[in-house]
């Protein structure tokens, strides 16, 4: 198991520094998101376009963010909300 390193910043808060487990867990559900949103709109629509590709960078960002918002809320190693 790895350590996450909690430093202060200078108003105060906590910032953490990225593992490696954590980095590969944020990878994978950004990317996996990514592909399931494209494949879904693909199929849905029956084409390939650049709303496909609007559609799928937008999951994928707000995939990013719940992994962020999670590591402060839960365990700091991981990119779930549930853990």
């Amino acid at each position: 198991m790895t350590t996450t390193k909690k430093t202060k910043t200078k108003k105060g808060g906590v910032a953490l520094t990225a593992t490696r487990e954590y980095m590969l867990d944020l990878a994978e559900r950004s990317a996996a998101t990514f592909i399931q949103t494209a494949l879904g709109v693909i199929v849905a629509t029956g084409g390939f376009g650049i709303d496909v590709l609007k559609a799928a960078l937008v999951a994928g960002g707000l995939a990013v963010a719940k992994a962020i918002v999670a590591r402060y809320k839960g365990d700091p190693e991981s990119a779930s909300l549930v853990k």
